[in-house]
């Protein structure tokens, strides 16, 4: 389930909450006017809309089962603050690929760009690569 207190907060004031959330997802300073246009794009979203997409309905024995019955390659990248959770998850499925980016905050696609892009570029090459070579077996 999400963060009540994020909820009730978001339900309550809306605009503070997105914009103490926006400020806080990075690692690395952003300029005013980055912040500000994720802010405004935030704050398009319908309220009602974010609380429903908030609202995890789904206990995580769900998503835990999803992701152990999965025969999909999986790329699981995570802050410092889930470093278990992936080796957990590391060490009930081997082939999965955890990274842990310790100088990235929420949004570790923007804090670590160069390092998020290339994992994912020599991920997807290896995956297709893989099984380009499976299928002509």
């Amino acid at each position: 389930m999400s963060d009540p207190t994020f909820l009730s907060r978001l339900k309550k004031d809306r605009v503070a909450t997105i914009r103490r959330f926006v400020r806080g997802m990075y690692k690395t300073t952003q300029s005013e006017d980055y912040y500000q246009k994720i802010i405004s794009q935030s704050l398009k979203t319908p309220l009602a809309a974010s609380v429903s997409l908030l609202n995890n309905h789904y206990p995580r024995e769900v998503w835990k089962r999803i992701v152990y019955q999965t025969e999909k390659p999986i790329l699981y990248i995570v802050t410092p603050r889930f470093r278990g959770q992936a080796e957990n998850l590391k060490a009930g499925k081997p082939e999965v690929q955890i990274e842990v980016f310790d100088h990235a905050g929420h949004a570790l696609f923007v804090d670590e760009k160069q390092r998020f892009n290339k994992l994912m570029e020599d991920f997807i090459q290896k995956k297709v690569a893989g099984r380009t070579q499976a299928a002509q077996r």
